[in-house]
């Protein structure tokens, strides 16, 4: 049987990795995911924060 993440990486991750290869980025280094809640009425909410590093 196959997972949301199994096909994240079958068909999001090349597309996502295209995308950002045709703007000279790298892809996130993090996946995230939630499989359920304790109550299914609840959110979640994430934020982040990219650094791209400063060339000397």
């Amino acid at each position: 049987m196959s997972s949301v993440l199994d096909e994240f990486w079958e068909k999001g991750h090349p597309e996502l990795t295209a995308r950002f290869d045709r703007v000279g980025c790298g892809a996130p280094g993090t996946l995230v995911g939630v499989d359920r809640l304790a109550e299914p009425k609840l959110l979640c909410e994430f934020e982040g924060t990219a650094v791209a590093p400063v060339d000397a």
